[in-house]
């Protein structure tokens, strides 16, 4: 279960990320930001192809990414 407590981290700061990058008025930060959200989503879907364990695989659909606004 520590791969889920792992990946379930990674989406909370996935999604505290997009909440700045929403927030934000700055143009750089803005980008940076979503270039982090994007390189977390590249990770996760990673771990989603190479997760044997179909239990865990069923848990990471639930995983939302917050809407850019």
């Amino acid at each position: 279960w520590r791969r889920l407590g792992a990946t379930k981290a990674l989406n909370d700061m996935r999604n505290a990320y997009r909440s700045q990058a929403n927030i934000s008025r700055n143009a750089a930060t803005k980008s940076a930001l979503e270039a982090k959200v994007a390189d977390i989503t590249k990770t996760i879907e990673e771990i989603k192809l190479f997760e044997p364990n179909e239990e865990l695989k069923a848990i990471y659909l639930q995983f939302e990414l917050n809407p850019r606004d």
